[in-house]
């Protein structure tokens, strides 16, 4: 990628994070499934920046929208650890660790792309295992947390039998109805 460092400051980089950070949290406030969606439309994101890594003219593009895909990714990781604390009251301690396993997730990747700078078949190999992996993760999660359930409909019998039982209503009651 082209050298834009010189002309961007760490408060300018900061700025695109917060956007990504604020966008992120409208959308999952609307709805969980939509932020879920951006989330992982964010993880493409990786192989933008490494096709287009050479196109000097587009660089400050690509790091402008990397922050504010960031943003998406850590909101999601916080969103996703409270659901899942969410479905068990002993899994209350879980919910903090969605930022934590992000960042260590982050230097980690971050680490592996300065090991492989230089061999880029070797680092979308990588990448493209991390993706499916975490693509298949996602919607296992996705599938638990976020499907509804959807409950068999009672016949009309069972409908009475609950209805009766509810209202305690007696045998004379039950055969007017």
């Amino acid at each position: 990628m082209a050298d834009i460092s010189s002309g961007i400051s760490l408060e300018f980089s900061r700025a695109f994070y917060a956007i990504g950070l604020i966008l992120a949290g409208i959308v999952g406030d609307r709805s969980r499934k939509y932020g879920a969606v951006s989330c992982l439309a964010a993880l493409f994101f990786p192989f933008a920046m490494i096709a287009l890594s050479s196109e000097v003219g587009i660089s400050v593009v690509l790091w402008i929208l990397g922050y504010c895909l960031f943003g998406f990714l850590s909101v999601f990781r916080v969103v996703l650890f409270s659901d899942i604390a969410r479905t068990n009251s002993n899994l209350l301690y879980v919910a903090g660790f969605g930022l934590m396993f992000g960042r260590v997730g982050d230097a980690v990747g971050n680490l592996t792309g300065i090991m492989l700078n230089g061999q880029t078949v070797l680092l979308v190999a990588i990448s493209a295992v991390c993706f499916v992996a975490t693509f298949i993760i996602f919607f296992l999660l996705y599938n638990k947390l976020y499907m509804p359930v959807t409950q068999p409909q009672q016949t009309k019998e069972e409908r009475l039998n609950t209805f009766i039982q509810k209202h305690e209503i007696s045998s004379r009651e039950t055969e007017v109805l």
